[in-house]
């Protein structure tokens, strides 16, 4: 269930058709962030990139979904994420970081693509830690019969990780 819900976190915040907008809310945005610092370490929370964060909202589900980035960090690459409510206050947290390569291959003028690499996922005190390979776009961890996911993945099932 857990591993449910953090990939639909993950997977709404990175590509998922949402509404993606700068924090305006300074009420909102306040909330996150003493949210934060209440529940990162003194260090992360001071390499945070506030001014680079994204809200994703879906307003007919009230799902919010704020990530930040670490300074020097691409947003999607090393981020912060959490859930929270319309006002701002944290539910749930997660500190993301996954790197990895794009591989396009196939002659002519259609080619396929394949994400490998890696992700590693803890909580925001960084007590819990998931590390997982990704092998073309899917993330082990979350499957414990590989053969199932490959035939999952040929029935026409997005990815969990898209680039």
């Amino acid at each position: 269930m857990k591993h449910s819900l953090l990939l639909l976190m993950i997977a709404l915040s990175i590509f998922a058709c949402k509404k993606e907008t700068s924090p305006s809310n300074n009420l909102y945005l306040e909330n996150v962030k003493q949210g934060l610092r209440d529940s990162l370490a003194r260090q992360d929370f001071q390499r945070l990139d506030f001014k680079s964060a994204i809200l994703s909202k879906v307003d007919s589900v009230g799902l919010y979904l704020f990530r930040v980035p670490f300074h020097g960090s691409s947003i999607g690459v090393d981020f912060v994420i959490v859930k929270t409510g319309r006002d701002g206050k944290i539910e749930q947290g997660k500190i993301v970081h996954h790197k990895g390569n794009l591989i396009t291959y196939g002659e002519g003028r259609v080619k396929s693509h394949r994400w490998d690499g890696s992700i590693t996922i803890s909580s925001l005190d960084r007590s819990e830690v998931i590390q997982s390979p990704i092998v073309n776009g899917f993330i082990t961890a979350f499957h414990s019969n590989i053969n199932a996911r490959s035939s999952v993945h040929e029935a026409g099932l997005m990815p969990e990780v898209v680039i």
